[in-house]
């Protein structure tokens, strides 16, 4: 059962969500209000197409909405349930022509490629996308399309609908068969005669007669270079033994030359050491001790002298650090203090006090002018205003009298402000005066404190150099201690280098003296060892060449078996090749017979397939025509069609309703008799039969405009088929319909589509 389906961007919808339920689903709408768009989406989301495509009258960047904004991409995604799982398929298109599909099921992922999510979808609901638009999905206004087609088109989109057409091409693809099959057959057949297969088996014969014969004597050769290998092989082992005795004999004889040799150059080594006493070497070793103590003595005395070296000179530097910090101190002290005696105090005191007092009575009397130039300003203003009365002393004025009055207030006021800029000027150069003379008393402060910390800076100078120059002179010392020391670790290790070169030679003559007495020894051995060893250049030579001979006779007799090998092979070879000839043709034979065994079946079999499809196509008929016999009263509501049913013609398939006239009962053809709203109720049967047998795990009927041609009585019964008869038979059934009328499905699912075509608006989904 479909749930639900979302669609994004889809056509005429932006975004669009509708809900499904068991029974009849209609969704009603004027012309291009996006109802048909719906039910293409559900064909687009189970199977990636829909009619539309399939027959080119659109392409698919067609689909994504463009109206009143054109936009990129569009998305289909369909929910439903099959056996208790519940699927959602999500399918998308975008406008640089890429598509995407994901497939789920309870909530895992199952699929993303479009093409194995088609696979999966056709495994899950067990049918195709040309069963679903022929059987399950009716365009719009395409419920009669099996009346409108010619009777070939028919006959032959419908055996492709009950899977029929399989059969016909099985029986052609039999009878092509059977034809290359007998030719294959004949054509064996022609190529075995061309053989003498007794001549082929006489000629195998006296070849293996052949090969049995040269068998023979290569045997008997084997037996005989058998023979010679083993005589050759002692012979050979013999000559080896005697080549080793000899080149040991001839390795000893150098090694005594050697040793020869050796024992002369150690002899003239111990000859020019001399003689020496064993009571020396005890003197040499007592000797040598001591004189390592010593060494070692002066090495730590040097040691120590170095230390103490470096610590002086380290105390010595740091001392010149602190000689020269004071040294700095001292000049910058000695600064200050000429800066000090620039810089009076009492004359800076007495120039603030000066200064403070000055600007003070230059600050009052600026205060001063400026009130009485405000003072002024305003008699100046009262006079400008043509009074008649003086505004001080309350007396009369005329004319005269004020211009005068207002000229001595101006002129005063011009004075006054003059003097005030003349004040004000030296305000400001008194109070430059005063911060000069502030920031020199505040250097002199900083100039005292400075001093007053370099604290006795001569004396510590004179500390320093003091300190210095003891430690420069105990540094000198040191430097000299640690020459006199050096010279005596010197001599003492010239002196252990003597001795132990003296002890060198000593131990030096003993291992010569041992080494001559070994070599002696070995020596002496090896004499003895090549003594014992009795051989000569003339036996090996001699025993190599009866071996030389033996290895000849050996080559000859290993070549001629060779020889009767490849000759034997050859023969193999030639008895396999006619082996292989013989049973090439006895293949032929056998395989004419099982060619000719497998037309006869094929033909049996093409027998069976035309017989199979007869019984099977009148089975499916008999479903069909019991399928619409039975919704038939339900949904024709006259009585002048009693039932209907659909025959299978040699050419044909031919829709027919009973019809009762003259007394008698008669079976008419529908596309004959029948009008627009009659052809439309009797496909809408055909639909429904197609919809049950075709597919019975599915039960879904998709129907667009399926009333078009139906008057107001047969709409009415169509109402009550969606009520009560189809919700009976089929599990879901979705319909497309712009009559309003259909609301009154009362047990129905209704949805109204609607759009502002005007303004291109996207399509708006309501719920009845």
């Amino acid at each position: 059962m479909i749930t639900q389906i979302d669609l994004e961007n889809w056509k005429t919808h932006g975004s669009s969500k509708i809900s499904f339920s068991r029974g009849t689903n209609i969704l009603i709408g004027q012309m291009g209000s996006g109802k048909s768009s719906v039910l293409d989406a559900i064909s687009f989301a189970l199977f990636g197409t829909f009619p539309s495509i399939q027959h080119r009258r659109v392409n698919i960047s067609e689909i994504i909405r463009s109206r009143p904004e054109q936009k990129d991409s569009a998305t289909v995604t369909l929910h439903f349930i099959i056996n208790g799982d519940n699927y959602i398929v999500r399918r998308s298109i975008s406008k640089t022509g890429g598509a995407k599909a994901v497939l789920e099921k309870n909530g895992e992922y199952v699929q993303s490629q479009p093409q194995r999510v088609n696979e999966e979808i056709m495994k899950i609901l067990k049918v195709d996308y040309d069963l679903f638009s022929k059987a399950i999905y009716s365009e719009q206004n395409g419920l009669d399309y099996f009346l409108d087609i010619g009777p070939t088109d028919r006959k032959k989109q419908i055996d492709e609908l009950l899977g029929l057409d399989r059969f016909a091409l099985a029986q052609d693809n039999v009878t092509t068969m059977i034809n290359k099959i007998k030719d294959l057959a004949d054509e064996n057949e022609k190529t075995a005669s061309g053989f003498d297969i007794g001549k082929l088996k006489a000629q195998m014969e006296a070849l293996e007669k052949e090969m049995l014969d040269l068998g023979a004597e290569r045997r008997r050769i084997e037996l005989e270079l058998a023979k010679v290998s083993t005589k050759k092989e002692k012979l050979d082992n013999e000559l080896s033994e005697l080549k080793r005795q000899f080149q040991k004999k001839m390795k000893l004889e150098q090694e005594i030359v050697s040793s020869k040799s050796r024992i002369e150059t150690l002899s003239r080594e111990i000859e020019k050491m001399g003689p020496m006493d064993a009571d020396d070497e005890s003197e040499l070793n007592a000797l040598i001790l001591r004189t390592k103590k010593d060494a070692e003595n002066a090495k730590h005395e040097q040691r120590d002298l170095q230390e103490r070296w470096q610590r002086e000179q380290a105390r010595l530097s740091n001392l010149n650090a602190s000689l020269n910090a004071s040294m700095k101190d001292k000049a910058e002290h000695d600064r200050l203090i000429d800066e000090q005696k620039k810089l009076d105090r009492k004359t800076l005191e007495s120039n603030r006090l000066k200064i403070s007092k000055s600007l003070e009575v230059h600050q009052n009397d600026l205060a001063r002018n400026a009130a009485l130039i405000g003072e002024s300003s305003k008699w100046a203003k009262e006079l400008e205003k043509h009074i008649q009365k003086c505004p001080v002393c309350e007396r009369d004025l005329d004319e005269s009298m004020r211009q005068r009055l207002l000229a001595d207030k101006e002129g005063s006021i011009r004075s006054m402000e003059r003097e005030i800029r003349e004040i004000s000027a030296i305000i400001v150069k008194e109070k430059a005066e005063q911060e000069n003379n502030s920031a020199l008393l505040n250097r002199l402060s900083v100039i005292e404190d400075k001093i007053k910390s370099y604290g006795d800076v001569e004396s510590a100078i004179s500390n320093f150099k003091a300190l210095a120059k003891a430690a420069q002179d105990n540094a000198n010392n040191l430097s000299s201690l640690m020459a006199a020391s050096a010279e005596a670790l010197t001599k003492k290790n010239e002196e252990l280098i003597r001795l132990t070169k003296k002890k060198d030679d000593f131990e030096r003559r003993s291992r010569y003296l041992e080494q001559r007495s070994e070599e002696k020894k070995s020596m002496e051995e090896k004499e003895r060892n090549s003594a014992a060893i009795k051989i000569d250049q003339t036996k090996l030579d001699s025993i190599q060449e009866d071996l030389t001979h033996l290895v000849s006779e050996f080559s000859k007799l290993s070549t001629t078996v060779e020889s009767y090998r490849k000759y034997e092979s050859d023969k193999k070879i030639q008895i396999r090749d006619k082996g292989i000839e013989i049973d090439k043709v006895d293949a032929l034979y056998k395989d004419i017979t099982r060619k000719r065994e497998i037309t006869e079946n094929l033909a049996r079999f093409k027998v069976s397939l035309q017989e199979t499809q007869t019984v099977l196509r009148t089975k499916l008929i008999d479903s069909i025509n019991n399928v619409m016999q039975e919704v038939w009263p339900d949904i024709y509501p006259y009585g002048d069609y009693s039932s209907i049913m659909m025959k299978a013609t040699a050419e044909d398939y031919v829709l027919k309703v009973k019809t009762h006239s003259t007394g008698a009962d008669s079976w008419q053809d529908v596309g004959t008799i029948a009008s627009g709203g009659e052809r439309s109720i009797s496909c809408l049967a055909l639909r429904i039969a197609f919809s049950l047998v075709l597919s019975p795990t599915l039960r879904w009927l998709i129907l667009d405009e399926p009333t078009h041609n139906i008057d107001q009585q047969g709409l009415e019964r169509f109402i009550r088929m969606f009520n009560e008869v189809l919700p009976r038979i089929v599990d879901q059934t979705f319909i497309i319909t712009h009559d309003p009328i259909l609301k009154q499905a009362y047990n129905s699912k209704v949805y109204m589509l609607s759009r502002n075509k005007n303004e291109d608006r996207e399509t708006v989904v309501e719920e009845v």
